[in-house]
């Protein structure tokens, strides 16, 4: 038995207006159905794979609760951080690990917790402890080239004892800056201790 209905309908894929010959009719024609089904399956997919993707964010720390000695992508995921960021604070010595073998490296929580209440890695502790780290005025610092031409370095060998001696650098614009009262002294010792 067929119908002799005609309603105006709009179109739930493509928003045409068109004439409906049933009450139930949602769509103009086959190929706005076909492309709200495909547009449906589409959705249901991505929302399945966004609640998997929060399934497993949510597995390792739960996980790492219970564990004792950590891997460094475990730790990276504590912190929120890097990867690299932890080889970097291993390799300082800021964090203490365990070098099973070849890249298995493991790191215990109760030193993982304790990098928060070292005072050594404060921020304020350690800005104070470089005065604050404020650059002296430019009349108080020598640029790298001054340097050289004044004790006669090799560039090598200024880089060696800026390092060794950990003397802060101070970059304005393109040139690099270090103060004078804390090169000065040492290249004087270094100048009068060659033969």
């Amino acid at each position: 038995m067929s119908s002799n209905i005609k309603i105006r309908r709009i179109c739930q894929h493509c928003g045409h207006e068109f004439v409906a010959k049933t009450t139930v009719t949602k769509y103009c024609g086959d190929t706005c159905a076909k492309r709200a089904y495909k547009a449906r399956i589409k959705e249901q997919k991505i929302e399945k794979s966004e609640i998997e993707t929060q399934k497993q964010r949510e597995v390792p720390y739960i996980s790492v609760q219970s564990l004792e000695y950590l891997t460094v992508k475990e730790v990276a995921g504590m912190l929120k951080c890097d990867p690299r960021t932890v080889y970097d604070m291993v390799n300082s010595g800021r964090l203490n690990a365990i070098n099973l073998s070849l890249r298995k490296i493991r790191i215990l929580k109760k030193d993982l917790d304790a990098i928060f209440s070292d005072p050594a890695n404060l921020i304020t502790e350690r800005n104070n402890a470089l005065g604050g780290n404020k650059r002296p005025s430019l009349k108080n610092c020598y640029t790298i080239g001054e340097i050289l031409a004044k004790y006669s370095l090799a560039e090598k060998t200024l880089q060696s004892i800026i390092i060794l001696h950990s003397i802060p650098k101070y970059n304005v614009g393109k040139f690099v800056y270090v103060a004078k009262q804390d090169i000065d002294p040492i290249l004087k010792r270094f100048i009068l201790a060659e033969p």
